[in-house]
C-alpha cells in the first residue's frame, strides 16, 4: 500500500515533534508542528541536530539548499520545505 505525501509529512512532522520532546523539553511538554523554533529556545546547533534525525530516522534528504531562514521557524517549515520534491 502507498503511502500517500500527506500521510509522509504528517508522520515526519509527528516524529520531529517527538524528537524535540524528548531531547529538549524531556518529554514535560508537547510540542505542536506550528510552534516555533524560537518560543522552544532551539538554537542552530539543535536545528542541525534536528537536521540530522530527519536523514537518519525518516530518510529524508536535506540539502543546504532547503536549509531557508524561513524554513527554519517551526517544524511545519521545515519539513514542508525538506519534503517539498515528495
Amino acid at each position: 500500500m502507498a503511502v500517500s505525501c500527506s500521510d509522509k509529512r504528517e508522520t515526519v512532522k509527528a516524529a520531529v515533534c517527538h524528537f524535540i520532546e524528548s531531547e529538549l523539553c524531556e518529554d514535560l511538554m508537547k510540542v505542536e508542528s506550528e510552534t516555533s523554533f524560537e518560543s522552544l529556545g532551539i538554537d542552530s546547533i539543535f536545528l542541525m541536530e534536528i537536521v540530522l534525525f530527519l536523514e537518519r530516522e525518516c530518510q529524508v534528504e536535506v540539502r543546504s539548499d532547503m536549509l531557508r531562514p524561513e524554513a527554519l521557524t517551526s517544524v511545519d517549515t521545515l519539513v514542508d520545505a525538506v519534503l517539498v520534491r515528495e
